[in-house]
């Protein structure tokens, strides 16, 4: 979950991350081969999802 460390951790939680849950909030840095999992929460959670994928930004 959000960053937690996998590596030299392998042999109790896998080799392999598919999948992180964060808030958008936490949406930063994260490398391409991330898959990223956005439960909205509140208003402003859709206003930053649509500010990313559009010229908008948030207010």
């Amino acid at each position: 979950i959000n960053k937690g460390p996998t590596e030299g951790y392998e042999k109790n939680v896998g080799s392999k991350t598919t999948h992180r849950i964060l808030y958008p909030e936490s949406a930063v840095d994260v490398d391409n081969s991330t898959h990223l999992v956005l439960l909205p929460f509140k208003i402003k959670d859709m206003r930053w999802l649509i500010s990313v994928f559009t010229t908008k930004h948030i207010t």
